[in-house]
């Protein structure tokens, strides 16, 4: 992120925001204490999650991220909708790659003492699964020349995600060998 300090409408670069020489240790000092004082009042929220367990309890926290308020701060009815909001989308947003698409969600924030609680109870709902598909590719292109080179044409898309992880026989099995990736093996 840049910053340009604009003075008397010349726009000014990062080189001239650099304190200047006589620039006292003292003034210098002050301001980092500022600069301290703000970053350390800005608290975590603490944040009361409900509803989801395991890797999608995981998965909601991780896209939640870190929300950060000063506890001396009184929050605006604005400010505190829009936190919200944006709570909820990252949770549908987290949600989605294990195939819930409507969960309900009930979101609260409240001051506590000295910091801010944020409250989520979600019923992610039922997953979406899909249990048969048909997709016909007849005329296109792709397949008129897979036909002309007497190649099967294709007739079905196959999405990858929601499912059950599919039984495989592993490597050493199935070849009778076994090796690694990475590693520098002396």
């Amino acid at each position: 992120m840049r910053y340009h300090a604009v003075t008397s409408g010349r726009v000014r670069g990062p080189t001239d925001l650099l304190p200047s020489p006589t620039l006292t240790t003292g003034r210098l000092f002050a301001v980092l204490l500022l600069m301290l004082h703000t970053v350390a009042a800005a608290d975590s929220v603490r944040v009361d999650l409900r509803g989801v367990d395991g890797a999608m309890r995981a998965n909601v926290l991780a896209h939640l991220g870190d929300v950060r308020i000063d506890p001396r701060r009184r929050l605006s009815e604005r400010a505190t909708e829009r936190i919200l909001a944006t709570s909820r989308q990252r949770i549908r947003d987290a949600l989605k790659p294990y195939g819930y698409y409507a969960p309900e969600i009930d979101a609260a924030l409240r001051q506590d003492r000295d910091d801010f609680v944020l409250t989520l109870r979600v019923q992610p709902g039922a997953p979406v699964r899909i249990a048969e598909s048909e997709v016909l590719f007849t005329d296109h292109e792709i397949n008129r020349t897979r036909l002309e080179l007497g190649e099967a044409p294709a007739t079905h898309v196959w999405p990858w995600g929601q499912g059950r992880k599919p039984q495989m026989e592993t490597f050493e099995q199935r070849f009778g060998l076994r090796g690694a990736f990475g590693g520098d093996r002396r």
